[in-house]
């Protein structure tokens, strides 16, 4: 293994540990039913995540994990009958078998923070009217943002032929081609689609069921159909499902509602809570470290990729600091 990945596989786990001194705190502040709940939370995420990536491997196999870190657990074993015959017969078809367990883990540390960001900047409100939903949408605009550069620097993009088409530390392989839409550093659009509404649905199930006795009808029914809307989007997001540009439009679509339900009531947003560094230093590491390891790794070319982990990084610490700072 490279330092990158030892940095990556350490930083992971530290994360992990962080939240779990959240989750403690959680307790100690609201009681030990609350807490027991957050554990519920944190590792129901942490096992949705290896789900869906065992799910999507199946229905979507184009990309693969090498066995660099040695956390390596197989998938779960979906049925072949679920496979898509279509995805299997395409050439940039993989089988791969491992995954490394940071990167569930890694997609549940950062929901989780991300959730409680937002929760944290609506404060005692969140369970009010559409508030629901604008946790559940601005998580899934943040981890798609987060995104733009967490993929393009960690991964190494192949065609079917299995030629380099982007370099990167090479954490995991896509093997694309452009009927994948893969105009972003040549990752397939479903990647961030898929960045996008799993976040977003795993937490608005976590808003329905904890919610459950305070929402009300018209917030429950909201939440119930961001569910199934987000759901129709990775649906329609897979590769070969629909053509390139339609795909592009309901990601654009994504974002625009993503941001609109984040900035919408910006101005009402709590932003003197006391620091909650267990939640604040996981979101830095995932923020930074994209920039950082395409600095200092000299795994490709810089430009322009440089400038979107820079805008990444910055936005994103100013994002993780806003709870707690009231920006001029």
């Amino acid at each position: 293994m490279s330092v990158w990945h030892w940095a990556w596989l350490i930083g992971v786990y530290l994360a992990v540990l962080s939240c779990v001194i959240a989750i403690i705190r959680i307790g100690l502040l609201s009681g030990w039913n609350e807490g027991l709940k957050q554990v519920l939370v944190f590792v129901g995420f942490a096992f949705a995540y290896w789900f869906l990536e065992s799910w999507a491997i199946v229905r979507a196999p184009f990309y693969l994990y090498p066995p660099a870190f040695p956390d390596m657990i197989p998938f779960f074993p979906f049925p072949s009958s679920i496979a898509s015959s279509a995805a299997l017969a395409h050439p940039c078809a993989q089988m791969p078998e491992m995954i490394s367990a940071s990167i569930p883990l890694s997609a549940a540390v950062i929901t989780f923070t991300l959730m409680w960001t937002a929760r944290l900047l609506l404060g005692a409100a969140w369970l009010m009217t559409y508030k629901p939903n604008v946790i559940a949408l601005s998580v899934g605009t943040s981890t798609l943002f987060l995104d733009l550069s967490l993929d393009p620097v960690l991964a190494l993009s192949k065609d079917c032929m299995a030629k380099v088409v982007h370099p990167g530390l090479g954490f995991w392989h896509w093997y694309t081609d452009p009927s994948f839409a893969d105009f972003w550093f040549r990752i397939p659009l479903y990647n961030f689609a898929s960045w996008y509404a799993a976040p977003a649905l795993l937490v608005a199930v976590v808003i329905l069921i904890a919610g459950a006795l305070a929402i009300t009808t018209a917030t429950d029914m909201l939440l119930r159909g961001l569910i199934v809307f987000l759901v129709g989007a990775i649906f329609f997001t897979a590769p070969g499902a629909n053509p390139p540009i339609p795909q592009i439009m309901l990601v654009l679509f994504l974002v625009l509602v993503g941001l609109y339900h984040l900035f919408k009531d910006w101005s009402t947003y709590i932003r003197n809570n006391p620091f909650r560094w267990e939640l604040i230093l996981p979101l830095l590491f995932f923020f930074l470290y994209p920039l950082v390891a395409l600095l200092l790794s000299g795994t490709g070319p810089l430009f322009p990729l440089l400038i979107v982990s820079a805008v990444v990084a910055a936005v994103g610490a100013v994002y993780t600091f806003t709870p707690y700072v009231k920006w001029p």
